[in-house]
């Protein structure tokens, strides 16, 4: 086996969770009052910004409205 071989599944395990604390990305789910932003569609446009299909940021208090 090749020595830099990522098929050990310990350690595809461990790149997975490193990556994971590199993210900086939330679930809809897991910010208080984000769903009821994106179900109201004036505020939703006003405040986010849909990056990629499913995929929003939360717009810069400078940004272009």
């Amino acid at each position: 086996m090749n020595k830099n071989s990522y098929n050990n599944e310990e350690e595809i395990k461990r790149l997975l969770e490193e990556k994971e604390e590199e993210m900086p990305y939330e679930f809809i789910e897991d910010i208080p009052g984000l769903s009821e932003l994106m179900g109201d569609d004036e505020d939703s446009k006003k405040y986010l910004v849909e990056e990629y299909p499913g995929m929003y940021r939360i717009k810069k208090k400078d940004e272009d409205k």
